[in-house]
């Protein structure tokens, strides 16, 4: 069996494990499901989508997707829609799925033990070529936070501004896990949003290394 395909069937077969354990009870609550009705599931890929992403913010809910493969050499973790020229962060760890938590008027789609969250980035949602339309920024809806993991796994990550030069920003530290073949990472996009609404947080994305 190739590493393709044994990876889909243990995404699969997670999948299946969380949903035998849900309650009809827990399944009609819309917040906390591991799964929900759109998640994505990109087999070939390696990644798929789980839990469910903060509601009510400025530019809508957002909805977290990949581009590539963890192991091509060029793998993108994207959130959108977000507003325009904002900081934000992609939040990542090696932990089991748990149901979601109450996190800042969303849902923390990862194991909530502070030890085990890290951090990737920082990003500008109006870097180039998945964020803004226009540089300096318009404040509109055209912002999107993304990151290039297989840069920033292998420390090569530089946070770029609305032009795509580097920003100044220093980039955080890749932990060792994310280079390591079998991996299974969990990751959510935090960002700001507004001062009436707070925090952007996506949904999760689980991919195998």
């Amino acid at each position: 069996m190739s590493m393709i395909k044994f990876g889909a069937c243990a995404i699969l077969a997670s999948m299946c494990l969380v949903l035998m354990c849900l309650t009809p009870s827990t399944q009609a609550k819309a917040g906390p499901l591991p799964l929900t009705a759109t998640t994505q599931i990109d087999v070939e890929a390696m990644w798929t989508t789980f839990c469910t992403a903060k509601s009510g913010l400025v530019c809508g809910t957002p909805a977290i997707s990949a581009i590539g493969t963890p192991n091509g050499g060029n793998f993108e973790i994207l959130a959108g829609p977000a507003r325009s020229d904002r900081i934000g962060l992609l939040i990542y760890n090696n932990a089991p799925t748990i149901p979601a938590t109450p996190y800042e008027g969303g849902w923390l789609c990862l194991d909530g033990n502070a030890a085990q969250l890290r951090r990737a980035g920082p990003v500008n949602s109006s870097s180039p070529p998945h964020g803004g339309s226009s540089c300096p920024p318009t404040l509109d809806c055209t912002g999107v936070f993304w990151i290039n993991m297989s840069e920033f796994e292998a420390g090569a990550w530089v946070p770029k501004d609305c032009v795509g030069n580097p920003s100044g920003l220093l980039s955080k530290v890749p932990q060792a896990y994310l280079s390591m073949p079998g991996a299974i990472i969990r990751c959510t996009w935090w960002g700001r949003d507004s001062v009436a609404t707070g925090s952007f947080v996506s949904d999760g994305l689980e991919y195998i290394r």
